[in-house]
């Protein structure tokens, strides 16, 4: 499962990287927001499923005590589809290249 997650984030940020090295930083960002708010779907979810382990709460609480908060008072983001667009690859040739 853990080999699976690995996984997930890095073709997460490799597309994000890829972005901005494309200079397409709306895509990246949309794409950054969405899986910010998935990591915090998914907090939440985990939570709930681990019956707020006080050693969980605690650890979460030192390093992101306003995502804890948000958390914890149900301000949950809606999940939302998405797609992104570059047209970087569109456009004219580089000065200097023809």
């Amino acid at each position: 499962m853990k080999a699976m997650l690995n996984f997930a984030n890095y073709s997460v940020y490799a597309s994000i990287t890829n972005d901005m090295e494309k200079k397409c930083y709306e895509s990246a960002l949309i794409q950054a927001r969405a899986t910010r708010d998935l990591q915090v779907r998914l907090l939440a979810d985990n939570l709930r499923g681990a019956g707020k382990d006080p050693a969980l709460l605690a650890y979460i609480k030192l390093r992101d005590p306003k995502l804890l908060n948000m958390v914890l008072s149900g301000q949950i983001p809606e999940e939302h589809s998405f797609t992104t667009t570059c047209l970087y690859d569109k456009l004219p040739d580089k000065v200097g290249e023809h």
